[in-house]
């Protein structure tokens, strides 16, 4: 059996040690992007808003594996994604609205240098 080109390029040794020198990757195997996202996040308009990619996967976060759903959404801004047609502009309207809705401003051509977060808002 062929071992393959990784295993031929980097030996048996650094498939072994894969587990130790990478642990957060075997995490994120093991969980659903859902469970991966209430770790780090409370607020579900968030949470939402960072699925907006998964339609590629063809999954829901509580389905697809976490290292699934970060490879498509990394993949996507890396090699680039296609919408319909005038789906970009309703999707930037939909969470302009979103944010304006909840008290916010949304500024644009505005150079920003730090984002100042007080008592868990951006002032």
């Amino acid at each position: 059996m062929d071992p393959g080109p990784q295993l031929k390029v980097f030996g048996v040794r650094k498939l072994v040690n894969y587990p130790r020198e990478h642990p957060h990757f075997y995490d994120w195997m093991n969980k659903t992007f859902r469970q991966k996202l209430d770790e780090f996040f409370m607020d579900e308009d968030l949470k939402l808003l960072l699925c907006a990619l998964l339609g590629y996967v063809g999954a829901r976060a509580e389905r697809v594996s976490a290292a699934s759903a970060l490879t498509a959404c990394v993949s996507y801004y890396i090699h680039g994604g296609y919408y319909p047609r005038g789906g970009a502009q309703k999707f930037a309207n939909s969470l302009k609205d979103a944010i304006e809705r909840s008290g916010g401003r949304v500024l644009i051509r505005h150079r920003v240098d730090k984002i100042i977060v007080e008592n868990g808002e951006v002032r």
